[in-house]
């Protein structure tokens, strides 16, 4: 039995990722539930926006945006 060799792995993978990325891009993105899924993360948050009082919102975005570069970085 032989293996295959390290540049036939990695034409393989890079087959599989463009295969997986054509994939997505004509079945997946665009569809009904993409679009779901986009109104659903965004319309959470320009509800939070409009309930609440504009300094309580600059406090919360900012406590979010240091939580976030304290993760990210």
């Amino acid at each position: 039995m032989t293996y295959p060799s390290y540049e036939e792995v990695q034409n393989i993978r890079s087959e599989l990722k463009e295969v997986g990325y054509q994939y997505w891009l004509h079945h997946d993105l665009f569809t009904w539930q993409w679009w779901v899924l986009l109104i659903a993360s965004i319309l959470p948050w320009m509800i939070w926006g409009y309930l609440i009082k504009r300094s309580t919102a600059y406090i919360y975005l900012r406590l979010l945006c240091q939580w976030v570069s304290f993760r990210v970085f």
